[in-house]
């Protein structure tokens, strides 16, 4: 359902839990360095160009060529991952004991939006739990017991597909229903300080935030969806032909805005609100995938180009 890069070679990955979920099935963490995602064809040409003699024997037999075009060749097709013999790819992951049902979605602040950017916060949620969690100082691992969590977040009403953090100690879930709820960690009681009607014509998919100028965008099957979350209400429904997958955006200073629409990935530049509500993103840049768009993420390169 979810993956998150807590470090260079930590992955957190949230996945459900099938008919009867045991503890631990459904949140996992994964260490790269001990973890052989690879495509086969890569690990093969990685091998020959660190063998010295594996070079010398390519150039004597004038092969190098026929395995530059195999190797081509392969990547063309599906990739063929690195087979794990040791009974399957679980067995090299950690199982994080926090949640019953299927995790949905990974939460993480400060967000990696670029190489400084470390995070050390992960929030999780499923039907039955939302949770933080402090990611522990291996990077490859969530400390247990959670320092904050509560059951039951959005009363069973339909899965929790959408999950942002405004601030560290900030956070909003949006279910099936179309309710968004800001948690905080320092309210006494549920942790429920704000709740929010999306006004959506379907599941909501994701979530971002603006938390400068208070504003949200929301993500559904219908369309997407921008909110003024201070003030509480709809500030415009964009309705689109295909659903929507995911949104995303760099940070919440950053107006580029990224969609998923059907297969379709879009860049809106959202300062059009600065003319007044009335006003739609204007599209600016789209590509075309071969499938949906079920998930996004965005970084800042060296050069400062969003990706």
């Amino acid at each position: 359902n979810d993956v998150a890069a807590i470090s260079p070679f930590g992955l957190l990955t949230a996945q459900s839990a099938g008919m009867k979920p045991q503890p631990g099935e459904s949140l996992r963490s994964w260490n790269l360095k001990t973890t052989p995602f690879r495509p086969i064809a890569r690990a093969q040409v990685n091998a020959i160009a660190d063998d010295p003699d594996a070079k010398a024997s390519k150039a004597l037999t004038g092969g190098a060529a026929d395995s530059t075009a195999l190797v081509a060749k392969k990547e063309e097709e599906e990739p063929e991952f690195v087979k794990d013999e040791d009974g399957g790819y679980l067995e090299q992951s950690t199982m994080i004991y926090l949640h019953y049902r299927g995790v949905r979605c990974i939460s993480l602040w400060p967000k990696p939006e670029n190489r400084e950017a470390t995070p050390h916060v992960a929030v999780t949620v499923s039907k039955d739990v939302i949770a933080v969690s402090k990611i522990g100082m291996d990077g490859v691992s969530l400390q247990t017991p959670a320092v904050w969590k509560r059951d039951d977040p959005h009363e069973m009403v339909g899965d929790v597909n959408a999950l942002a953090h405004e601030s560290v100690d900030k956070f909003w879930s949006g279910d099936n229903a179309g309710r968004l709820r800001c948690w905080d960690v320092n309210a006494s009681g549920k942790g429920v300080v704000q709740e929010v009607n999306s006004q959506s014509a379907g599941w909501l998919s994701g979530l971002c935030l603006w938390p400068e100028s208070g504003a949200m965008v929301c993500s559904h099957s219908s369309g997407m969806g921008f909110i003024d979350y201070r003030a509480g209400k709809v500030i415009r429904q964009q309705y689109t032909k295909d659903s929507v997958g995911k949104v995303c955006i760099l940070n919440g200073s950053s107006p580029m805005l990224f969609a998923g629409i059907g297969s379709e990935l879009m860049q809106y530049d959202t300062r059009c609100f600065r003319d007044g509500t009335d006003y739609k993103p204007k599209a600016i840049a789209s590509w075309s995938l071969g499938s949906a768009v079920t998930s996004l993420s965005c970084t800042e390169t060296g050069k400062g180009d969003r990706k």
